[in-house]
């Protein structure tokens, strides 16, 4: 994140599939000119994110709101066109269903601002192989979720 993030302006960043928040409540840290606006589509997600950013206290992320990818990106707890500095998803494409993918790609080509960035995580495999070790064993504990 150092070489994508530009620190001499503020940075709004819109996190899908949170998770537990530690993303949020970690990289935050690292960019006091930037707000993070986690979300997930479980509540046990918003839950932990919440008592995450509540135990760390970081101030600069945004109370976990409801979003759920596959939806048009108009239901997206009212993010508006061209709002987002960056997008973050870690750990959601390769274990979700393809219309999860296919709504974050088009919600990220509307709400992000010009020259805006998608930043994309996960144990993706090429040409169907995954490494290294430790993303074909962490694959296999999110498969089993």
């Amino acid at each position: 994140m150092r070489e994508l993030v530009p620190r001499d302006r503020p940075i709004y960043l819109l996190e899908l599939a949170s998770g537990g928040g530690t993303h949020a409540a970690y990289i935050t840290q690292a960019f006091p000119n930037m707000t993070w606006q986690p979300s997930d589509i479980e509540q046990r997600c918003l839950d932990s994110i919440s008592a995450c950013i509540k135990a760390t206290g970081v101030r600069s992320v945004m109370p976990a709101v409801r979003i759920d990818v596959s939806q048009p990106w108009q239901q997206w707890a009212g993010q508006q066109p061209e709002s987002c500095d960056m997008m973050m998803c870690v750990n959601m494409i390769h274990i979700s269903p393809i219309k999860c993918t296919q709504g974050l790609f088009e919600g990220a080509g509307v709400l992000l601002k010009p020259g805006g960035q998608l930043v994309v995580y996960g144990p993706f495999s090429i040409h169907g192989v995954i490494s290294p070790e430790s993303n074909v064993r962490f694959d296999e504990h999110l498969r089993a979720q």
